[in-house]
């Protein structure tokens, strides 16, 4: 891609001016249609070390509106960053619909420098997965509306090498060169062939790679300018829609590894558990993933723990005994609602991954993403085409966590039609219960059919071999928590026997 790389004749002084202010004037006008029109923009800057990111960003949002856009610069990750899952750092930099990101460098990092590390590419399984994690990031950002603008810069070796040089003789500009940028230079062609191979495998028809010649600073700032303004013009102009069709058809088609589970219908829900034993069974249980956690937290592997199920199933009696048996340092508990209006300007994951664990700590959902493919389906808050595309979508999410380390376990708690309106009836007839019924409970509940139908298709289509879901008959609360804690304790166990298995 960059062999056939050519330099533009250098732009004078007065032609550059005349240009730039017209080509600024009109990104400050595309800044108000973007957010009239809620398009979020990722802009990002790759290419050689020196070529000029930092310069080209500063120059470009000099004529934006400062409270529409935000500017990152992406380094080596912090010591929380590296507690978090891969992607995190770079979900919880996506802007809202509406603005504008600008990246200096990007999660191409990560890619690079594996590449660097890598002896043979065809064969290592680890970069091949942060290049999926990289598609898969992109495509649902694009398929949900995002503009993503793609820059490398490029420079010669010799320029390179000129530039270096300057930089390090100045005392204010010296610390910007290190000994890793020197030696890029030494291996200046190593580099470009990698980079060369990644820009080509990630150069997506809908997030296509922009090869800025970065030599004449006139000419790169003109250039990049052009860029950004077009790719903004055809997504305001609904140019994009037939690749965000695409993207979204390659969601719905990508296959994933299922796991054979029965309907609803076909569970049996009346299972019991003895009250004499259930104490003593909870007891030893809640022990037994205490001591389970522990080991968690000191292996530094994560643990994400997924509730859903039908109304007044039992979720917050079984997560307050699921929470019963940890260490209240190294946990948290989410409770999802209905999301906020920040948070409805994002990708509806946005929210989730800010909720992510760290390296060794659980995290418990009540309620999760999983509302893109029932109350938003069944209520029409989500349009057809975007409910279907999240299965597959949804299970791309949770096998970027499990690549990374972590632990996903998912719990649906069934309970019969009969069951959950004596109990709905209990807390209405109850003053201290009172508070958990609402009149949409009952609305749901005038859509039972239509939801055990919803249940039953999330269940079979997102039931991984990474993440498959345990099904719990709760029409007994006793017999849900045991069961929930028992097969807790089971998928830790087996996840650690995996690892010293390898």
């Amino acid at each position: 891609m960059l062999k056939n790389f050519k330099n533009a004749d250098r732009l004078s002084k007065e032609k550059y001016s005349a240009e730039a202010e017209r080509l600024k004037a009109e990104m400050a006008a595309l800044q108000l249609e973007i957010k009239e029109k809620k398009l979020p923009v990722i802009v990002l800057f790759e290419g050689v070390s020196a070529s000029g990111k930092g310069q080209s960003i500063s120059r470009t949002i000099l004529s934006l509106d400062p409270r529409f856009f935000e500017t990152y610069s992406i380094t080596a990750p912090s010591d929380l960053e590296r507690r978090m899952p891969d992607m995190w750092r770079y979900w919880t930099k996506t802007p809202a619909r509406g603005q504008i990101c600008f990246l200096d460098r990007s999660w191409y990092q990560d890619l690079f420098h594996r590449a660097l590390k890598s002896d043979n590419l065809l064969n290592d399984k680890h970069f091949k997965e942060k290049l999926d994690s990289v598609e898969n990031f992109e495509r649902l950002l694009v398929s949900d509306g995002a503009l993503i603008v793609k820059i490398y810069l490029n420079i010669s070796k010799k320029e390179q090498r000129r530039r270096l040089k300057k930089l390090s003789e100045k005392k204010s500009t010296s610390w910007r060169v290190g000994k890793k940028d020197w030696d890029k230079n030494k291996k200046y062609e190593e580099t470009v062939f990698v980079m060369c191979s990644i820009l080509k495998n990630t150069n997506y028809n809908f997030a296509p790679w922009y090869v800025v010649d970065g030599t004449y600073k006139r000419n790169r700032n003109i250039e990049i300018y052009k860029v950004i303004i077009n790719s903004v013009k055809m997504a305001l102009e609904n140019k994009f829609q037939s690749i965000e069709k695409q993207t979204q058809n390659r969601f719905i088609n990508r296959q994933f590894k299922l796991v054979d589970m029965p309907k609803i219908k076909d569970v049996n829900l009346d299972k019991y558990v003895d009250r004499a034993k259930y104490k003593e069974r909870l007891d030893e249980l809640q022990k037994e993933l205490f001591k389970l956690q522990n080991v968690l937290y000191n292996k530094k592997i994560p643990m994400v723990v997924a509730f859903e199920g039908c109304d007044a199933a039992g979720k917050g009696g079984a997560i307050k005994r699921v929470a019963g048996g940890l260490d209240s340092r190294s946990y948290s508990v989410n409770p999802v609602a209905a999301p906020t209006e920040l948070e409805l300007s994002h990708h509806y994951l946005w929210r989730f991954w800010n909720k992510m664990p760290k390296n060794g700590h659980i995290s418990i959902f009540d309620r999760t993403w999983y509302g893109r493919v029932m109350v938003e389906r069944i209520e029409k808050f989500t349009s057809q085409s975007e409910w279907q595309r999240a299965y597959n979508e949804i299970n791309a999410f949770e096998q970027e966590l499990f690549q990374g380390g972590m632990i996903v376990a998912k719990f649906w708690l069934q309970v019969s039609k009969d069951v959950q309106l004596k109990r709905f009836q209990d807390r209405q007839n109850t003053p201290s219960k009172r508070w958990k019924i609402t009149d949409e409970d009952w609305r749901n509940r005038e859509k039972w059919d239509e939801y055990q139908m919803a249940v039953d298709e999330m269940i079979q289509k997102t039931s991984t071999e990474f993440a498959p879901w345990n099904i719990v008959p709760s029409n007994d609360k006793l017999f849900a928590r045991i069961y929930i804690l028992d097969a807790l304790n089971n998928i830790i166990k087996k996840h650690l026997k995996k690892l010293e298995d390898k």
